[in-house]
């Protein structure tokens, strides 16, 4: 649920020194793979170019979590975020009956 995952990454890039590195980890990852079914479900070049962009960029950080600082990880959570939002702006249009979007 977009929604759900939105208001978590949120909630932790405002609270990040409280999490662990697996709980921050399982959120990236989460993050990459909303967008990308969101990118799969609006027939974006990105899903059918592989790994790229934040898609690339939330897992590689979900996988070298330690190598990150609380600021990095944060900034990506948010960024992840504004995403998010674009993309459901995008797939609210793409589902509304016709003459509605």
């Amino acid at each position: 649920m977009p929604i759900a995952i939105t208001a978590d990454l949120l909630h932790a890039a405002d609270q990040i020194e409280q999490l662990t590195s697996l709980e921050r980890s399982i959120l990236l990852r989460r993050a990459a793979a909303l967008i990308h079914g969101y990118y799969i479900r609006l027939g974006s070049i990105e899903a059918l170019a592989g790994p790229c962009g934040i898609t690339f960029d939330l897992s590689a950080m979900a996988s070298g979590i330690d190598l990150f600082g609380g600021t990095a990880i944060s900034e990506m959570m948010r960024e992840a975020v504004v995403v998010i939002g674009m993309l459901q702006e995008q797939d609210d249009v793409f589902s509304a009956p016709v003459g509605q979007g």
